[in-house]
């Protein structure tokens, strides 16, 4: 039966795969982009028209959902390959040639076998990738434990039941609305969609599943692809080094729970790659001439997954100017043109000015940024030098590997920037974890929340590529040193080196014991049991109970810090908060305060009768950080004016009988 009900998350999983690559995909195809550009930015494009498509609705008045979603795709699409032509017919003209012959850059397509070995790769990691998130998730509609789970699943919610997936009005946390990106949630919704499916925690963990299998490697081999040339080792490498690393993707599903950032950062290693095309070397083909509105497209879906994605990408983009402009300034050495380190120099300018605007723009208020230093620095770096932050185990077949590659990358002029890009993410998690609390912490790491596990998240961006080029590196000497096994052949040894290497990777990597230890941490939150902070069995036994007990458009009160919220998404019961952060209208104030009143105060029936409350559902025990329960709920069953309707253990449903 177990293992049914994971089967049964297959077609979720696929829907939500398909959903990921298709809209993207077919726009950035359009747009004329090699395979090994338009593959890697289809993901973050598909997030910019799921959720675009969010933000579009209100605007042409029509609900958002799988007609809008296709709709917009075949309007970008075309408008993609009209652009195209245009383009190639433009270039054609001034190169003087009616077919256009003349101006087309040579392409490295990949062979056929290439393309089969990266996708048998993709497929080992995705296999392995869903192993780890499954064992986390213990069960396949298990529901985090966590604070931002109810925001989260609710959000899911609210889309299905209202059409709205604006990004601009979110009504989740205020009646007036607010902005919160929902590329997340609309991912989820329009899973449901598509695939008929009924239950928010199925699909919530298919997506998971998806983005952690798919999206996470397949961006990892494409970046290890364009940094090594198709090295096969450095891809099997890969392959096997972005399963072993807990800080990410399994440390953002477990913290949090942090599903946009987790969608954000597992879009970028594909971007990083896709953007590689803007600064191409002397001996490669130039940048397709629509990759600019590709990339702005696909940096549009990292903003609507997490708009601090999108000040990680911009510092990618700062450093790689920067190795522009180092190549311009050697060119120039050379006897090349020095009007292009001018010209480097003011474009690098201008994208710095705006990525500090980014920076300070997206930044959430300074009383959000609420995490403080909590390590000391010699602490600190012990994590950053074993590429193992938040005091997880350490998995040393990465943080050795990521040492030596680092010091061979930085040998290597092409990719000292990679070095760079690592040490930027080192450095903001160092900061977040030791710099004291003030104006200056809250510049430099607000932008994160100043939240230590979203900038552990950023240090395998780094280090899985370097530990890539470390592997390399150790096999090649070791299959250098193996002269006592007498092999003739150079290729003998080398394949030897090799095999040892990949099952040192596979044993030490994701069936390590470091890798089992960090997932029994990270498990945690998705463990229910009667002590759970945000449900326990008997409450959610309760809640499933509710379709039967409550009417559609009876509204339930809850406090929100009991879990009860959850009633919205996981029953569909409304409630009167859907989110623990909701800025209370008067009503709602007065029923916070005064429910169990509601026999003896009239202002308490005034306020329920507004907001038409008709039940109650009352979780007492443990509250989510132990916040303070609210003071109208406290021994509700003592309070007068209200009539049992059901009860599952502790939990219980009340009728409000004070208010007529």
């Amino acid at each position: 039966m177990w293992r049914f009900v994971w089967i049964s998350l297959v077609p979720l999983i696929v829907t939500v795969c398909g959903l990921l690559i298709l809209p993207g995909l077919l726009t950035t195809a359009a747009s004329g982009l090699p395979l090994r550009t338009a593959a890697p930015l289809a993901p973050a494009a598909s997030v910019a028209i799921i959720a675009g498509a969010g933000v579009v609705a209100p605007l042409v008045r029509v609900p958002w959902g799988v007609p809008l979603v296709a709709a917009l795709t075949a309007i970008l699409t075309l408008a993609a390959a009209l652009a195209r032509l245009i383009v190639s017919r433009v270039r054609a003209r001034r190169a003087g040639s009616a077919d256009g012959a003349a101006t087309r850059a040579p392409t490295s397509r990949p062979s056929r076998a290439d393309v089969l070995t990266g996708l048998v790769l993709l497929g080992f990691s995705a296999l392995i990738m869903t192993w780890l998130v499954a064992r986390e998730l213990n069960t396949p509609d298990a529901i985090s434990q966590t604070f931002d789970a109810v925001f989260h699943l609710n959000a899911v919610e609210w889309i299905l039941r209202t059409g709205n997936a604006s990004s601009i009005k979110c009504h989740l946390e205020s009646p007036e609305g607010g902005v919160y990106p929902m590329g997340w949630h609309t991912l989820v919704a329009l899973t449901m969609k598509v695939a008929h499916s009924t239950s928010i925690p199925l699909a919530t963990n298919a997506t998971t599943i998806a983005v952690s299998a798919l999206v996470w490697p397949g961006g990892c081999l494409a970046l290890a692809s364009r940094l090594f040339n198709g090295r096969r080792l450095a891809m099997i490498a890969t392959a096997l080094l972005c399963t072993a690393t807990a800080s990410f993707p399994l440390l953002v599903i477990s913290f949090g729970v942090l599903y946009p950032n987790f969608l954000a950062l597992a879009l970028l290693p594909g971007m990083i790659a896709s953007l590689l095309d803007l600064f191409p070397a002397h001996d490669e083909p130039s940048a397709p001439p629509l990759l600019i509105p590709a990339l702005v497209l696909a940096v549009a879906g990292l903003g609507l997954a997490q708009p601090n994605a999108i000040v990680t990408f911009l510092i990618t983009l700062i450093i790689l100017m920067g190795a522009w402009i180092m190549r311009a300034v050697n060119g120039a050495k050379r006897g090349g043109p020095a009007r292009q380190i001018r010209t480097r120099i003011i474009v690098c300018a201008i994208t710095t000015l705006a990525t500090v605007g980014v920076w300070i723009g997206v930044r959430p208020p300074q009383r959000s940024a609420t995490w403080g230093p909590n390590n000391v620095m010699s602490a600190v770096i012990g994590e950053i030098l074993t590429s193992t932050p938040q005091g997880l185990p350490i998995a040393w077949v990465v943080a050795v590997p990521a040492i030596v590659g680092a010091v061979a990358a930085w040998r290597r002029r092409r990719l000292r920037w990679l070095v760079i890009f690592h040490a930027v993410g080192c450095l903001l998690y160092l900061a977040s974890k030791t710099m004291p609390m003030g104006d200056l912490r809250y510049y430099v790491v607000g932008t994160w929340y100043s939240d230590t596990n979203r900038l552990a998240a950023l240090i395998p961006l780094g280090a899985i590529p370097l530990a890539a080029l470390g592997t390399c590196v150790i096999a090649d000497r070791a299959a250098q040193r193996l002269t006592t096994l007498r092999l003739h052949e150079p290729g003998a040894r080398r394949r030897i080196a090799y095999a040892v290497l990949v099952a040192n990777l596979v044993l030490l990597g994701p069936a390590s014991t470091a890798t089992s230890q960090a997932l029994h941490k990270l498990e945690a939150p998705y463990t229910m049991n009667a002590g759970s902070e945000l449900l326990t069995p008997d409450e959610l036994g309760l809640i499933r109970m509710l379709p039967g007990l409550v009417g559609e458009d009876d509204t339930v009160a809850i406090d929100p810090s009991t879990g009860a919220a959850l009633a919205y998404s996981l029953a569909g019961t409304s409630t009167t908060i859907k989110h623990i952060f909701y800025h209370d209208t008067p009503d709602l104030e007065v029923v916070d305060k005064k429910l169990r009143l509601a026999g003896k105060d009239p202002q308490v029936c005034e306020a329920v009768n507004n907001l038409g409350i008709r039940y109650v559902l009352y979780f007492p025990g443990r509250t989510l950080h132990n916040r303070r329960p609210f003071s109208g709920f406290v021994n509700l069953p003592t309070a007068g004016g209200f009539e049992l309707v059901a009860q599952y253990g502790r939990a219980a449903l009340y009728r409000v009988t004070a208010c007529g």
